[in-house]
């Protein structure tokens, strides 16, 4: 968690002395800030063993309508007539969701051995994401721009029982580099519309705390490594005001996922077994309110 702190950091001080200088290059800066509201799903599974057999689904967590809400800032300004710097952060609170915990001794969810579901209203989701913009194509009534950068999403998930002393909490981080596409429609009226993609080519890393289990490491009882993807889709529904300002309403989804990968456990005895992770998957259904300041030297 320090270390996608860190990170954010670092990323924001970069970014914000890029800003100035290309507002002092070109002009003009565009900033962004509103509020979000997010509900996501997680769901990962390992098998019994590294060859994914004995069986093939042993264990599986899944968190369901986790419900978020928080804060966003974005900043893009220009380099050239057609290269646009951007960055964007937001950062989301978890109030509210569940989540399951499933074992079993037979292939393809057969023979369930346990069962549990506790309360997951806790935590939060930190996304971060920069990079260039060019204008491919700018019309009257339409501007096309292709991009490319770098994104992390990092996401911390609990298992909460108050009664049980259950405070378990999985922790992830996709990241990667990024292509973006962005397709902007220009009404002559006040209204405007923008369709982005966004495709990441990510590396997944996820260290669990299961504080019940007295055999495992803590703060670390396991990690999980993989490799993945992920594919965002936002719709910006704008509308000008007086002074330069302007209001937005983006209505999101984003999907996640990623192929086989390694789980290995860490136990106080210092053995680390490792047996397959068979994937985790992630969407996220989301909606954005801002602002845009767009200001001029």
């Amino acid at each position: 968690t320090g270390t996608v702190l860190v990170f954010m950091k670092i990323r924001l001080i970069i970014f914000f002395n890029l800003s100035m200088a290309g507002l002092m290059a070109h002009g003009q800066c565009q900033l962004t800030a509103g509020m979000s509201y997010t509900r996501q799903n997680l769901t990962w599974s390992i098998a019994g063993n590294l060859n994914g057999t004995s069986p093939n689904i042993f264990s599986e967590l899944k968190w369901q309508r986790v419900m978020g809400v928080g804060a966003l800032v974005a900043y893009q300004h220009p380099i050239t007539d057609r290269i646009v710097a951007f960055s964007e952060y937001q950062h989301q609170v978890l109030v509210q969701g569940s989540v399951t915990d499933s074992d079993y001794e037979g292939d393809d969810r057969t023979g369930r051995v346990f069962f549990a579901k506790e309360d997951a209203g806790k935590g939060y989701t930190l996304a971060s994401q920069g990079g260039l913009l060019y204008q491919v194509c700018k019309r009257k009534s339409m501007t096309f721009t292709l991009g490319g950068g770098y994104g992390l999403m990092s996401q911390r998930f609990f298992l909460l029982n108050e009664k049980m002393g259950l405070r378990s909490s999985y922790t992830n981080q996709w990241y990667g580099p990024l292509l973006t596409g962005r397709l902007q429609l220009l009404a002559e009226s006040a209204f405007g519309i923008t369709r982005k993609t966004t495709y990441h080519q990510v590396r997944y890393h996820a260290t669990g705390n299961w504080n019940l289990i007295e055999r495992f490491q803590h703060p670390v009882s396991f990690r999980h490594r993989a490799k993945g993807f992920g594919l965002e889709n936002q719709l910006v529904m704008s509308y000008k005001m007086s002074g330069g300002l302007c209001v937005e309403l983006r209505p999101s989804y984003s999907y996640w996922t990623t192929g086989r990968g390694i789980d290995t456990v860490y136990k106080k005895d210092q053995s680390t077994p490792k047996t397959r992770l068979n994937d985790v998957t992630s969407d996220v259904l989301g909606v954005e309110v801002g602002v845009v300041w767009r200001l001029t030297n």
